[in-house]
């Protein structure tokens, strides 16, 4: 459902305790108030990324929900999941910077929308005909040996990928590599624009949600354009295998059966 997010929210850290967290903080100068502005880089081993810019008290996270939670982000994040989240996102927190922080109050930069199709060992297949796939305004690009395809431009991607070899090549445990076979990893980076039209404020309440997650997919699946057949793969077979295909209602017409927006 959401793997990767970016989170910010105002609020007052204490200098002593920033300090003992990073001693060297990295200082710009600004020529339009004349201030210093320090940049505080904390390092902990549950959330990966954490600058506080002390200046205008913001403080901004990087984090994966699911490895947060889960230990790893092989297994999909449910919309029930999130609350849990936000608890023991603002436990830590606390433990950290003894601070409070409200969930109403966080708002997103980046928000990574994601699922996984079971297609076995079709996984390059798959690839392969979504390389072909024209998606408006987007250029296409394939990494690796049919291991990733996106489709971008300068402010939105959407990707898919072999989740297990990622896996593989991030040195993930042997029980995760094996949950991963078979995984086509979609994720979908929708851009500023996007998210400011779903909640103008961009509010991580609002954003991460089963209805954003269902509206940003069919905003993604309303622009694909498919040929009628592609490599000997036609709509009509594509239809009738619906064991291979059922899931994200109608993805890339095709892919689009996968999702089972209503099990989320």
């Amino acid at each position: 459902m959401f793997d990767t997010i970016t989170l910010k929210t105002n609020i007052k850290i204490d200098h002593d305790l920033l300090l003992e967290y990073d001693k060297q903080p990295i200082t710009y100068f600004d020529h339009d108030t004349g201030f210093h502005k320090p940049i505080y880089k904390i390092h902990d081993k549950y959330i990966p990324y954490i600058v506080y810019r002390e200046l205008i008290q913001l403080l901004e996270i990087q984090i994966s929900i699911p490895k947060f939670l889960f230990g790893n982000n092989v297994r999909l994040l449910k919309e029930s999941d999130i609350p849990l989240f936000f608890q023991r996102l603002h436990q830590r927190l606390h433990e950290l910077f003894n601070i409070h922080v409200r969930t109403e109050n966080w708002y997103l930069s980046r928000i990574d929308v994601c699922w996984s199709f079971q297609v076995n060992d079709q996984v390059s297949e798959y690839i392969k005909q979504i390389s072909r796939i024209q998606i408006p305004f987007m250029k296409a690009h394939t990494d690796g040996y049919l291991e990733t395809v996106t489709h971008n431009n300068k402010s939105s991607r959407v990707t898919f990928y072999n989740k297990q070899k990622e896996c593989i090549d991030h040195k993930e445990p042997r029980e995760v590599i094996e949950q991963a076979q078979g995984l086509l990893r979609m994720e979908v980076s929708p851009s500023y624009k996007d998210m400011k039209k779903y909640s103008s404020k961009r509010l991580a309440i609002d954003l991460l949600t089963r209805d954003f997650f269902t509206y940003t997919t069919k905003r993604i699946i309303r622009h694909i354009k498919l040929p009628d057949s592609v490599e000997g793969l036609t709509i009509g077979w594509l239809q009738t295998h619906s064991h291979i295909i059922g899931q994200v209602e109608r993805t890339l017409y095709w892919l689009y059966y996968r999702l089972q927006v209503n099990r989320i």
